[in-house]
């Protein structure tokens, strides 16, 4: 907000992707892993009917409300509050750029080919494997959201 200006939208750069992504990869593997270990058979089903509604058509805003959810479901068992906080607080600046992905680019089986991944490693229960899926989905995410920065540019 500027004084007696109004409001100005900041204007999306790298170096904010490059900083969301870095602490979402210093926060999410952990979680991850500790919350694979005390994922129910009822959580599993909730992340499964996540998935089924995220390969839907739906607005932008609505795919925005899912995907958050599902990430938040993956990673929820683990969560003290102050991790919840600092997840929210950079989950909520990357969607921004999550929403300029999902306005640019839809097929109707990409969430769920992009996340199924998360569930299934989750599922397994090896640590090696959850810590993986999860940073190669952070790492292709940003990858995709900087050349789409680079693009409109």
């Amino acid at each position: 907000m500027l004084p007696t200006k109004g409001g100005r939208v900041r204007p999306m750069n790298r170096d904010d992707v490059l900083g969301l992504f870095r602490l979402r990869l210093k926060l999410e593997p952990r979680l991850a892993i500790e919350s694979s270990s005390s994922l129910t058979a009822d959580d599993r089903k909730r992340l499964e009917a996540i998935l089924d509604r995220l390969h839907g058509r739906m607005i932008v805003g609505e795919r925005l409300d899912v995907h958050r959810q599902f990430h938040l479901r993956l990673l929820r068992n683990a969560m003290s509050d102050w991790d919840f906080r600092i997840w929210n607080h950079v989950y909520t600046a990357t969607e921004r750029y999550a929403g300029l992905r999902f306005a640019l680019e839809h097929e109707a089986d990409a969430d769920r080919r992009d996340h199924m991944p998360l569930l299934d490693a989750m599922k397994s229960g090896s640590e090696s494997e959850v810590r993986t899926v999860t940073v190669e989905h952070i790492e292709r995410n940003r990858h995709h959201i900087l050349a789409m920065i680079d693009n409109v540019s």
